[in-house]
C-alpha cells in the first residue's frame, strides 16, 4: 500500500517514488461541458456513463453551439414531429444518426459544386466555425425538408423511400442532395422515380450501403448523371417540386401509428448492415474525396422551373422553420 503524500502529524507511511508522483501530477484528464441539453439529453448521458458507454461523434456533435448546429436542431425538431416523417419513413434515428445525416446534407450543399463527403471529424470542425449563416443557405436548407417530407408523407410518391427496404444514413444524406439539385427542375412524380432509380442503382452495386468511398462516389455519379428521359412523368402533375411542396403545405396526410421505441430500436440493430456506425463515416481520411470520374451527360430538357419568392415563403412558413 502506497500514499501519494504524507499526512500532517501521520509518520511511517510508504509514499510513492516520486518519479510516479510526478507522472501522475502530468497526466491531462479531458472534461467537455456540454451546454442546451434537454432533460432526455442528460438522462441519455447519465445512463451511458453509469454503464461505461462512450457517447459517439454524432451524439457529441448535438452538443455543439453556433448557427449551424443551431440550424440543424431546428430542421431536426420538425422532421422528427407528427408534421414530419413519424409514422411515414424508416431511418435510423439512434445515436444521433439523425443530427449526423442532417448536418452532413447541409455541409454538402453548402460545398457544392466540391464533392467531398465529410468525415465525423471535418464535420464536427465545420459546425463549430462561427461565420453567419446565408439567408441562400437557410432557405435552401428549408426547402429541401419541405419536399422531402412532401415525398414521405404522400402515397403517391412515398414508394420510392420504402422500397425494396428502409432508407439507409448514406442514402437518405444523397437523397437531401438529390433534392436540393433538381427540386426546381423535377416534379414530384419524376423527383420520386429519380430516388427510386438511384436506390435500385446502388443496391444492385453493392449489398452492404454503407458510407465509404464507393458508395458514396456511386451515388453522387448518379445524381450528376441523372437520365431525364428514363423519369416517370404524370401529365396531371405541372409544378416543380419546390412549388408542390409549398402549395399543397396545409393539406394533412394520414399516417400509420409510429412504431414503439423499443421495438424501432430492435429494428435498426438488425437492420445495420444497410445503415453506418456514425464512428465509421470516412474517418480515415477526413474527407472522402468522391469527385465523379465522369461529367455530367445532357439526356434530355427538364421542366422548366419556376420558383417564385412565394413559393419559397410558403415553403418556409408551412413547416414552421423560421
Amino acid at each position: 500500500k502506497y500514499w501519494y503524500k504524507d499526512a500532517s502529524g501521520v509518520t511511517r507511511r510508504k509514499l510513492l517514488p516520486p518519479a510516479y508522483r510526478s507522472q501522475f501530477a502530468n497526466k491531462q484528464i479531458v472534461c467537455v461541458e456540454y451546454t442546451s441539453l434537454t432533460g432526455d439529453q442528460e438522462r441519455e448521458i447519465f445512463q451511458r456513463v453509469q454503464l461505461g458507454m462512450a457517447l459517439t461523434p454524432a451524439e457529441r456533435m448535438q452538443a455543439l453551439v453556433g448557427v449551424l448546429p443551431s440550424l440543424v436542431r431546428e430542421v431536426q425538431s420538425q422532421i422528427l414531429g407528427e408534421s414530419g416523417f413519424q409514422g411515414c419513413l424508416d431511418w435510423g434515428t439512434s445515436r444521433g444518426r439523425d443530427f449526423h445525416c442532417l448536418a452532413s446534407i447541409l455541409f454538402m450543399i453548402q460545398h457544392l459544386p466540391k464533392k467531398t463527403f465529410p468525415g465525423s471529424s471535418q464535420l464536427e470542425k465545420w459546425l463549430s466555425e462561427t461565420e453567419l449563416l446565408s439567408e441562400r443557405l437557410r432557405t435552401d436548407f428549408m426547402e429541401i425538408f419541405s419536399v422531402f417530407i412532401y415525398l414521405a408523407r404522400d402515397k403517391h410518391y412515398n414508394a420510392s423511400l420504402n422500397k425494396p427496404s428502409r432508407v439507409s444514413p448514406i442514402e437518405f444524406i444523397m437523397i437531401g442532395v438529390l433534392i436540393h439539385k433538381y427540386r426546381t427542375k423535377l416534379t414530384m412524380t419524376q423527383l420520386s422515380s429519380a430516388v427510386q432509380q438511384m436506390r435500385s442503382h446502388v443496391r444492385v452495386t453493392f449489398t452492404d450501403i454503407r458510407s465509404n468511398t464507393k458508395v458514396t462516389r456511386t451515388l453522387l455519379d448518379f445524381i450528376i448523371n441523372v437520365d431525364m428521359d428514363v423519369l416517370k412523368r404524370d401529365p396531371k402533375d405541372k409544378l416543380n417540386a419546390t412549388d408542390k411542396a409549398a402549395s399543397m403545405a396545409s393539406v394533412k396526410f394520414s399516417t400509420k401509428p409510429p412504431p414503439s421505441k423499443r421495438k424501432r430500436a430492435a429494428s435498426e440493430d438488425l437492420e445495420e448492415s444497410d445503415g453506418e456506425d456514425p464512428d465509421d463515416v470516412a474517418d480515415d481520411d477526413d474527407e472522402m474525396d468522391v469527385e465523379p470520374e465522369t461529367q455530367p451527360k445532357k439526356r434530355g430538357r427538364p421542366p422548366k422551373a419556376a420558383t417564385t419568392k412565394a413559393a419559397v415563403a410558403k415553403t418556409t412558413s408551412a413547416f414552421c422553420l423560421r
